[in-house]
Formats: C-alpha cells, sequence, structure tokens
C-alpha cells in the first residue's frame, strides 16, 4: 500500500487516495508519494514575471512547498499536483504560466486529449492560469483552443499569447513529477479521477493504466 502525503491536507484529496486504496501519512519522513493541491496562483517571481493584476499570490505557502519540493528531490519521492499544485511543480521544473486565461473556469468539465488513453477524456475545468512547459516535460493532455484569451506578465505590459495547444497534464521524467491541472478530488469527477490514477500508474510508479481502476 503506497504511503501519500497531502501537502496542507484537505479532506476531498486524503479520501479520494483513501478510496483508490492509498495510505495517508502526515509525516514526510514517511511519504512514498507527495500531493500538492490547489489554492492561491504561484508567485510570478517562481519563473520570473512581474504579477499579473489578476494574479493573487501567497509567498509563505510558496516558501514552504518550495522546500518540500527540494527535499522530495533529494530523497527521490515522486510528486503530484493538481491545478495550483500542477502550476507549482510546473514552474519548480522550469515551466512558466500564463497568468490569466479565458475559457477555463468554466465550473464544469471540457474534453481533454490524453496520448496514454489516446481518446478525449472529460475533465473538470475551474482554472484562470495556464501552464507553459518547461524543457523536459511530456505533455500527456490538452485541450485545444478552448481559451479566448490569453494574457501573461512578462515586463509591465499585458501580451495577448497564442497557445491553441493548452496543457492540461505535464509529466517530468527527470524529477518524477506529474502536473495535473483539473480537479478529480471533486465530487462526482469520476471519469477525471479515473485519468488521474492512470496517470499515476502509469508515470510516477511505472505501471500500467489497468492497476489503476481505470
Amino acid at each position: 500500500m503506497t504511503k501519500v502525503l497531502v501537502v496542507g491536507g484537505g479532506a476531498s484529496y486524503q479520501q479520494m487516495f483513501a478510496d483508490m486504496g492509498y495510505e495517508l501519512v502526515y509525516d514526510l519522513s514517511e511519504a512514498e508519494l507527495v500531493q500538492f493541491t490547489g489554492g492561491e496562483d504561484v508567485s510570478p517571481v517562481y519563473y520570473g514575471e512581474l504579477p499579473h493584476p489578476r494574479t493573487y499570490s501567497n509567498p509563505r505557502r510558496d516558501a514552504q512547498e518550495a522546500a518540500i519540493y527540494q527535499y522530495c528531490i533529494a530523497k527521490q519521492i515522486p510528486m503530484l499536483g493538481i491545478c495550483r499544485g500542477a502550476q507549482f511543480l510546473n514552474v519548480m521544473n522550469g515551466g512558466g504560466l500564463i497568468q490569466d486565461v479565458t475559457g477555463h473556469a468554466l465550473g464544469g468539465t471540457h474534453p481533454c486529449h490524453s496520448d496514454l488513453l489516446g481518446y478525449k477524456v472529460n475533465v473538470t475545468s475551474t482554472h484562470h492560469q495556464m501552464m507553459v512547459m518547461g524543457d523536459g516535460g511530456h505533455l500527456e493532455g490538452w485541450a485545444w483552443k478552448l481559451a479566448h484569451r490569453k494574457e501573461t506578465r512578462p515586463d509591465e505590459q499585458i501580451v495577448l499569447v497564442s497557445q491553441p495547444c493548452e496543457p492540461e497534464v505535464i509529466y517530468y521524467e527527470e524529477t518524477n513529477c506529474l502536473c495535473f491541472q483539473p480537479h478529480p478530488e471533486y465530487y462526482g469527477a469520476e471519469e477525471t479521477r479515473g485519468y488521474y490514477f492512470a496517470c499515476i500508474e502509469t508515470f510516477t510508479r511505472g505501471g500500467d493504466s489497468g492497476s489503476s481502476n481505470w
């Protein structure tokens, strides 16, 4: 039974892992898998930009989670990120963020093209920022031209960014980090949840999707 630590807690995340047969632990030294969760935007200083007017960050949380990330790297512990957690892991692996997009904060679902599954899966969508994949990343899942407007702020100007392929799931093999933008922990998100655990089994645990209760 794999031991998973949910960073910052969160009953819905913990229940999801318990339901899938994982053992929850509360001490980082015991963890075999670490889950970063949703919340505030990652501070743009981590990817070398000034903040967009709609970016809201928690520098203290960023610093705490950066320390956990470095611990996991040193101990070779696989890491998972959901929503903000996905964006955080993407940034820590050299990626960036588009700081404000339209078309993804739907409060519902949208189609995601999956390389692993070979077909579209409906995933939850509640985010206003978007991952920009760093070097060494594998684009596992993506939406296509869902956003109508995408803005970033690399200097003092807000500019539109053209990116028709919109990352939803990225895996970094070198650091064993899975960045999953949708919310599999949501009530009723069974399709998204099945896809998430298929990704966990295939990428971070080196198995195959058939062992993930998909």
